[in-house]
């Protein structure tokens, strides 16, 4: 079961960042008795306004499906040529908007149903808790971009821990994930910009995956 609304615990930081194998990991506050006692009922999924949220492919899907076309820049003419860029960035910025509402949807379920299932399993202990994740950037960018740069795509987030019944707050998780969901690197951000539909769900399946082990890992690991 999951739902998605805004919501987020203040709760004791537990960050880890996860970048080319290295990582930096605090002690973790949920220690492994209490782990097995917990039992996950709620996910909520908050994307911010101020979230950062670019994924081209799927732009460039809209655009197809719309059949919209951008301004071409062409002109050798100086100030015709600043009138067609500044009509390009105004497009750029129009489809971005449009467009947002759409990913944030997307990343919310598919970050949402990742984490409820990466919890079937267990622990399934008598004590409910909730988890709400509150996502900070979520960046998947273009064939174009991953080749000149070799950039990753990446979703970051916080996932807050808090008891259902008593609203305790257990643990804050920053988590960031980046590649194409399977282990990071230029050949998964590529996969992940060439295929629009998946990158929010293989990301997420990641971003579940940390979040578990970051839960069930022994205080001093």
């Amino acid at each position: 079961m999951f739902q998605i609304f805004a919501s987020r615990s203040a709760a004791f930081a537990a960050a880890v960042v996860f970048i080319a194998g290295c990582e930096t990991l605090p002690p973790n506050p949920i220690s492994p008795s209490l782990y097995q006692q917990l039992k996950v009922t709620e996910v909520t999924v908050t994307v911010p306004e101020d979230a950062t949220v670019d994924w081209v492919a799927k732009v460039a899907e809209y655009e197809k499906e719309n059949g919209l076309e951008p301004p071409e820049v062409r002109s050798v003419n100086t100030k015709k040529r600043i009138e067609e860029v500044r009509a390009l960035k105004a497009y750029n910025q129009r489809i971005r908007e449009e467009m947002r509402p759409v990913i944030v949807e997307s990343i919310q379920e598919n970050v949402a149903a990742a984490v409820s299932e990466q919890f079937i399993d267990g622990p399934n202990g008598n004590v409910p808790i909730k988890i709400d994740v509150v996502v900070n950037s979520f960046i998947v960018p273009g064939a174009g971009q991953l080749l000149i740069s070799g950039g990753d795509s990446e979703l970051s987030g916080v996932a807050a821990v808090s008891r259902l019944d008593s609203g305790e707050a257990l643990a804050d998780y920053d988590i960031l994930v980046m590649g194409g969901g399977t282990g990071g690197g230029l050949d998964d951000a590529l996969a992940s910009a060439f295929t629009s539909r998946g990158a929010d769900k293989s990301m997420g399946r990641s971003f579940a995956k940390r979040l578990k082990y970051l839960m069930e890992r022994p205080p001093s690991e």
